[in-house]
């Protein structure tokens, strides 16, 4: 389960399958947002870094192919 904290700091997550349900979500919301957004480019460049962040610093949950 994630352990998401409320300050906006980058989530941690215990299985890549957390990770991978979490980057929909975002993916999901950025989406969502982006139309109403008062920067739709700088919304979905952020949202785009803090994906790379996050799945880089759970790179060792990923399974092996």
């Amino acid at each position: 389960m994630s352990t998401a904290p409320i300050t906006g700091e980058d989530p941690t997550f215990a299985s890549w399958a957390e990770v991978e349900a979490w980057e929909r979500d975002r993916v999901a919301k950025c989406c969502a947002l982006g139309p109403h957004a008062l920067n739709p480019v700088g919304l979905l460049l952020a949202t785009a870094d803090r994906i790379t962040r996050v799945r880089a610093a759970h790179a060792h949950l990923e399974p092996k192919p």
